[in-house]
């Protein structure tokens, strides 16, 4: 059973299976709608019982996401980690530049010496 502080908000580590979606909640709203919980793997969207603005924990990777749907379908989107920025756009080509002259011709190289001639074939 959750303890209730201030009467406004209940903090608790029961598990919850929310048609068929389990998770840890941490804590309710005074309409015990849930504001903060864990999960094993990605929240699932289209279930009802989350507050808008609702954080989630992954308990496999730490990572964070906010709800961003209703109290009756619920949206999960990603927290940025804030540890890498957007990429920027990847810079236009420049013009290739003009072909170069062609450079000189080689020596032509020597000729050597011609071999004799060889014997002379049968008279038929």
């Amino acid at each position: 059973m959750p303890k209730v502080f201030n009467r406004a908000i209940q903090i608790s580590g029961e598990p919850r299976n929310l048609g068929g979606f389990v998770c840890q909640v941490i804590e309710f709203d005074v309409m015990n709608m849930i504001i903060r919980a864990s999960c094993s793997g990605a929240p699932t969207d289209n279930i009802a019982g989350f507050q808008l603005g609702c954080v989630m924990t992954r308990t496999d990777n730490g990572a964070l996401y906010r709800n961003t749907g209703t109290t009756l379908l619920s949206a999960w989107t990603a927290i940025a980690d804030g540890a890498t920025g957007a990429t920027g756009a990847t810079g236009a080509t420049g013009a290739t530049g003009p072909t170069g002259p062609t450079g000189p011709t080689g020596p032509t190289g020597a000729t050597g010496a011609t071999g004799p001639t060889g014997p002379t074939g049968p008279t038929a």
